[in-house]
């Protein structure tokens, strides 16, 4: 999904840099997402049967009879997001998100801290989320509002 060319560029990038904080590395961080996004745009119906395909391996994984752990990394918890986005939009390359990104799942009266420029997203619950003045939610799927891919693959810092 994020482009073979564009993961071996960045896992060579990985390999060369100490830091995360290398602009090559972000630069190679931001191809790759950004060709993600860009699928659903220009190949629907190849992200339709590559969630398809992921989401058999997944039922498969999870199958009673499967041996615990199958799903690989997957937490139980992180499976359980990502069905509920892919019943939700099954043709979405959002459903891809929590392969990405770090799923944390809050306690009544906990809280995380995201610096300008993350991507982020809450998925269930009631939350309050403090920001400074602003109005600048930039979607890029799993919603039915406006998405704004090329804003959002602009404005993130690919930390």
């Amino acid at each position: 999904m994020l482009g073979e060319d564009n993961c071996l560029h960045f896992e060579q990038q990985l390999r060369q840099h100490t830091t995360t904080d290398d602009d090559q590395l972000k630069t190679a961080l931001k191809e790759c997402f950004s060709h993600m996004l860009y699928l659903q745009v220009d190949r629907p119906d190849f992200v339709v049967s590559q969630l398809q395909s992921l989401f058999t391996s997944l039922a498969d994984a999870t199958d009673e009879s499967t041996a615990p752990g199958s799903t690989g990394c997957l937490r139980p918890d992180t499976v359980a997001v990502m069905w509920d986005t892919y019943g939700r939009f099954p043709t979405d390359v959002g459903c891809f998100s929590p392969l990405l990104l770090n799923h944390m799942v809050l306690e009544p009266g906990e809280c995380c801290y995201y610096a300008a420029q993350e991507l982020h997203a809450y998925l269930s619950g009631e939350c309050v989320e403090c920001v400074g003045c602003s109005n600048n939610t930039i979607r890029a799927g799993l919603t039915p509002k406006f998405i704004d891919r090329e804003a959002l693959v602009e404005v993130l810092n690919y930390r």
